[in-house]
């Protein structure tokens, strides 16, 4: 029964992504994204602490609601069982996005089949989720607009999140000197996992050439955020700054969870524009009360080490727009997660999403 947990992150994918074909049905094409992250991509090209994630979203167009009334459909009807989250005073745009994801931790030294106890433990989480998103236009000429996003994430950290497997295949397909890692029998314990989410943020558009449909703009997106669950628990703020083209069609580059996220959807551009593109750059910074992948499993006796309750990441990178298409690069540089850590981390993050 080594695996017996594996179909619980699949099942949660499964629970939450039958009603998306019906949510296309009716609210008509939608946002395609993939999303994966790697050490690899970062300046030293390493394979430690995390070593990668990736993610998958579907996001069906946008429903429209007001108070007195609106569209109907999966998101606007989910949107009005959540307290708060339609405005009472302005129209809301909501979208439902659901994901399945992957995410996987390694010590430094993967040769070892009895990791350090003072390096981050072997973990992987598997999840699927289900994530709602609110946006409010607070000003008439769309220079002013507020985002709010509710999410649940279910899933299985522990051999059944099936890191093992994904890392030693990835390293075999890529061959030459790769190192299969020797440890992974040393993970943590399988156990379910919980990840409820909250952001909100705040985007304010300035023209840099204003009047001109093909002109430049500047942005600014401050954002606050909070998780609660057995996988993570913990408050974020931060700020994302663009300059470029296309600033409305999105909220910047997503990301995987921990993370100053942009959107995973994109608005199809108007027929006059098939290109875009933008400069972004951000920090966020996080309390953390919990992160099992560092405390070690709940319930049972795990590896883990002393984690950090302050964590920072620093980003920048590029955007392409191009029709209903928009590819991405990030540059993360991740501030000591816990003692004995020697140095910051570096990775990457490469997105693409398509609009149906």
């Amino acid at each position: 029964m080594k695996y017996a947990f594996a179909p619980v992150a699949l099942a949660a994918f499964v629970a939450v992504t039958a009603i998306a074909p019906r949510a296309q049905a009716e609210e008509g094409g939608g946002t395609f994204s993939l999303l994966v992250e790697n050490d690899f991509f970062g300046s030293e090209h390493t394979d430690k602490h995390y070593s990668q994630g990736f993610r998958f979203v579907w996001s069906p167009s946008k429903s429209e609601i007001y108070p007195w009334g609106g569209d109907q459909g999966v998101a606007a009807n989910l949107a009005r069982l959540v307290p708060g989250f339609v405005p009472e005073d302005a129209k809301a745009k909501v979208r439902v996005a659901y994901s399945l994801g992957q995410s996987l931790f390694t010590p430094t030294d993967l040769r070892r089949a009895n990791p350090d106890p003072n390096d981050r433990p072997y973990a992987g989480w598997l999840y699927g989720g289900i994530t709602l998103v609110s946006e409010v236009n607070r000003d008439q000429q769309d220079r002013l607009t507020q985002f709010d996003s509710v999410g649940i994430d279910l899933g299985i950290v522990g051999p059944g999140a099936l890191g093992k497997q994904t890392q030693r295949a990835f390293h075999r397909f890529l061959g030459g000197d790769q190192v299969i890692p020797k440890g992974w029998d040393r993970q943590l314990k399988d156990e379910p996992g919980i990840l409820l989410t909250y952001d909100k943020k705040w985007r304010f558009v300035v023209p840099v050439f204003s009047g001109e449909s093909h002109g430049f703009a500047l942005d600014a997106t401050p954002s606050i955020g909070a998780n609660l669950g057995n996988v993570y628990t913990g408050a974020s703020a931060g700020i994302m700054f663009r300059f470029g083209q296309s600033l409305p069609d999105d909220y910047g580059p997503p990301r995987v969870r921990p993370g100053l996220a942009g959107s995973d959807f994109i608005e199809r551009p108007a027929q006059d524009r098939t290109f875009g593109w933008y400069l972004f750059a951000g920090v966020e910074g996080r309390a953390v009360a919990q992160n099992i992948f560092l405390d070690g499993n709940s319930f049972r006796d795990s590896p883990s080490v002393d984690k950090k309750t302050l964590v920072a990441d620093f980003q920048a990178g590029v955007a392409v727009l191009v029709g209903g298409m928009r590819i991405t690069y990030t540059q993360i540089l991740r501030t000591r997660e816990f003692n004995h850590q020697r140095g910051n981390d570096n990775f990457g993050a490469v997105g693409i999403s398509a609009n149906f």
